[in-house]
């Protein structure tokens, strides 16, 4: 158990307990990715440039090698992934030799770091948790964060796949939105779909939430197009056409002001727009 938060900035300054950490660099190909937090890696091939361009200023972490002299990677993916774009042999490494905290160290790496999805970020919670077996306050406490950011988290990463997709394809960016949009999801799944498409804010959500609460009419309207401006003629009797202006049903006045009897019948449509 943790009694006291990981702090943030600790950990991107690599201080933590590097009295027992060994520092040493590595080939590339002793080093395999481990399946961590984040699932999408941007930005490798300018990472690479600014390695071949600077070197490498920050060490990876790896874990101890196993039977096979094989390390696996705990922090710094990106770096290792650029190296061998950059067609760099060797990295700098960080054995840490306690695999005990890994995992959290991880998380909050890169939450600092604002590399994750709330769904990635779920997703680790849920490993940590079940690692540890934690409840929701010492979880909570071991990753510096309130109970309701981790339970908010947890929540989303439990959602099925539909909904992950639907976040996703309609950039759904912020978890409390996520959060609000599964709870109509949950109940009517198609508003949901036309809420997200609408790009519904957070006043809409809320509203369609409490609409649902209360059983109240929940239809979702889409945006009304703009009003329809049809131009009108009256056939002369050669059969050409005298664009006019209707004042009653049975007339109309020319484009010179002149008042005129008409028929519903004598008008025909001009234009549309």
């Amino acid at each position: 158990m943790f009694d006291t938060p990981i702090n943030l900035e600790t950990v991107l300054n690599d201080e933590i307990s590097q009295s027992n950490d060994k520092f040493v660099t590595l080939p590339t190909d002793k080093i395999k990715s481990n399946p961590q937090v984040r699932k999408k890696f941007t930005k490798i091939k300018e990472l690479s440039e600014l390695l071949l361009e600077h070197g490498q200023l920050q060490s990876i972490i790896i874990s101890p090698p196993d039977e096979n002299g094989i390390h696996i990677i705990l922090d710094g993916e990106r770096r290792w992934r650029a190296c061998i774009l950059a067609n760099i042999d060797t990295i700098k490494c960080e054995i840490k030799e306690s695999e005990e905290k890994d995992p959290i160290l991880q998380l909050i790496a890169n939450i600092a770091k604002e590399d994750l999805t709330y769904f990635e970020i779920g997703d680790r919670l849920k490993v940590i948790q079940n690692q540890f077996e934690y409840n929701l306050k010492e979880l909570a406490k071991s990753v510096g964060q309130s109970e309701s950011w981790v339970s908010r988290h947890l929540k989303i990463a439990n959602t099925d796949d539909a909904f992950k997709k639907l976040c996703s394809d309609n950039n759904v960016n912020s978890v409390s939105m996520a959060d609000n949009l599964e709870k109509i999801y949950r109940k009517k799944p198609k508003i949901a779909k036309k809420l997200a498409e609408n790009k519904a804010d957070r006043a809409a959500l809320e509203k369609q939430i409490k609409k649902i609460n209360n059983g109240i009419n929940t239809r979702v309207r889409k945006p009304s197009k703009a009003n329809l401006t049809i131009s009108l003629g009256l056939v002369d009797s050669d059969g050409s056409l005298t664009p006019v202006s209707i004042i009653s049903y049975n007339s109309a006045k020319d484009n010179d002001g002149n008042t005129l009897d008409v028929s519903l019948s004598d008008l025909r449509v001009i234009e549309v727009k």
